[in-house]
């Protein structure tokens, strides 16, 4: 989450050791945001704050996630406009086993085809919408503006 990155962002500036643990004890469960507006909100409010908190190696990864989605989805929509509907049913069907194989060895839970291909033609739209609200809506977080607390005096030892 937002505040997450922040920490963990002063913990790698500090030098110290951060990992990820799979131990189920440790999971915390939210409630989601209760529509898909305020879903969409949610995630662009985290976005806007990965640029605050200055984590270059967070920034890299995203950025190279982002271009690799959009490459996949601009290289699909590229054989389908080319006439190549085999090329590009078998890119959306690779990918989308692909997705189904990570999802479900990483939840540990199975996906039916059809979550898969509903997925698939929606992510890109979710995408779009993302990063369209991060740079054209001014993002508060409880009322207050986004800014690095690691920048502020009032944090620095």
């Amino acid at each position: 989450s937002g505040d997450d990155q922040f920490l963990l962002a002063a913990f790698r500036k500090s030098q110290k050791t951060v990992s990820c643990m799979e131990n189920s004890d440790l999971v915390v469960i939210t409630k989601p945001p209760q529509t898909v507006f305020q879903g969409l909100i949610q995630r662009s409010r985290w976005l806007d704050k990965t640029k605050a908190v200055e984590d270059n190696m967070a920034n890299i990864f995203g950025l190279f996630v982002l271009v690799l989605q959009l490459s996949y989805y601009a290289f699909s929509a590229t054989q389908l406009v080319m006439g190549n509907y085999g090329a590009a049913v078998v890119l959306v069907l690779i990918k989308g086993e692909l997705d189904a194989f990570i999802c479900t060895y990483r939840f540990q839970e199975q996906f039916n085809t059809f979550q898969v291909f509903l997925y698939e033609l929606l992510f890109p739209i979710y995408i779009f919408a993302l990063l369209f609200s991060s740079i054209f809506i001014t993002q508060k977080w409880k009322g207050r503006p986004i800014k690095n607390p690691s920048n502020s005096d009032k944090y620095q030892k």
